[in-house]
């Protein structure tokens, strides 16, 4: 878990991975499955469901336990499933303490579906495994160099009274599985820690065939920061 300081009703934090997964029969249309780990301190909405946190995080040194959501989209190449995964559960963070930046996030829904990341620096694993799908990705950062090495970046703003602490990974690759069809690909990494208000945003990674990437990021006023109830998903 970021090391946020709580900051009651705003500390929000998430890991966020998004995959993009190669389409033989049609290589202007890849595939992509993206899937996000989540929690906030305070009742709210998180992707269309309602959230409460409970009794919030309980932290050792070994591990963080506390209730989240996960949610994930599979988009075929033709299909888009914007409902691949949407549950809630205790979700537990483990740590290697012999072994830094090693670790296993995983969250124990009522269904008993596992979704999983785990691994170590430069090797992980994503599992993803319900009714619907069986996909298993092994997820490598091979050759880091300036662009693909892991973005660290925490800032403390008005003073130090709020703050973000950022990690990213632009572009990994992935080999694995997709209901035992062997996949290739690339993969992009956030994990999220902040305590402050925050806009509602609009947001984009793209990876081209040649090894570059586009990200944009617009936060924006909208009427969507005084939504109670769930949003009507867009068509499409």
């Amino acid at each position: 878990l970021p090391d946020i300081e709580p900051k009651k009703g705003f500390r929000w934090c998430w890991w966020f991975w998004l995959v993009f997964i190669d389409n033989p029969t049609d290589p202007d249309r890849p595939r992509q499955v993206m899937i996000l780990w989540s929690f906030k301190d305070s009742p709210t909405i998180i992707h269309d469901t309602h959230y409460h946190p409970g009794e919030g995080v309980a932290r050792t040194s070994e591990k963080d336990t506390f209730p989240g959501v996960v949610a994930a989209w599979y988009f075929d190449g033709e299909e888009m499933d914007h409902d691949l995964a949407l549950e809630q559960g205790p979700v537990t963070v483990l740590r290697e303490l012999d072994k830094p930046g090693a670790g296993r996030l995983s969250i124990d829904t009522p269904t008993g579906n596992d979704y999983v990341f785990e691994g170590e620096p430069r090797d992980w694993r994503l599992r993803i495994r319900n009714e619907k799908h069986d996909m298993d990705y092994t997820i490598r950062l091979e050759d880091p160099n300036e662009f693909t090495s892991p973005i660290y970046r925490t800032k403390h703003f008005l003073r130090g009274l709020f703050m973000y602490s950022v990690v990213k990974l632009n572009r990994c690759t992935m080999e694995g599985t997709v209901d035992g069809e062997k996949v290739t690909g690339t993969a992009y990494l956030q994990r999220i820690g902040m305590n402050n208000p925050c806009l509602p945003w609009f947001w984009g990674v793209l990876h081209f065939a040649d090894g570059s990437i586009l990200k944009y990021f617009f936060p924006h006023v909208s009427t969507a920061i005084f939504r109670t109830d769930p949003a009507q998903r867009m068509p499409g």
